[in-house]
């Protein structure tokens, strides 16, 4: 999470996400890359009643495959719920997409 360089009065209105992106390893080996949206980010605090910038200190194996299965629910990717679909994942991890200065 960043601070815009346009802010003023609120600096509640100045906080900005990144997209995280996040590449998912199934059982089968196959494996997918997703990046999370503003979305994803409501069903997150929704789901846990924490702040995304929990993440910031508190990541957790729950959080990063609630976020990679958010947003492939969203684009309906899947139609599994969240526990069915944990089951056919190995590993879930953060990478910087190609061309990224991360």
């Amino acid at each position: 999470m960043e601070r815009s360089r346009h802010c003023w009065h609120h600096p509640w209105y100045c906080i900005t996400m990144n997209p995280i992106n996040l590449q998912i390893h199934y059982v089968d080996g196959s494996a997918v890359e997703v990046s999370t949206t503003a979305a994803d980010y409501i069903a997150f605090e929704m789901k846990f009643d924490k702040s995304i910038a929990a993440l910031g200190t508190d990541v957790r194996l729950t959080y990063l495959f609630f976020l990679a299965w958010t947003s492939l629910h969203r684009t309906k990717v899947t139609e599994l719920s969240f526990e069915d679909w944990s089951a056919t994942v190995a590993m879930v991890s953060e990478f910087s997409p190609k061309g990224s200065k991360a």
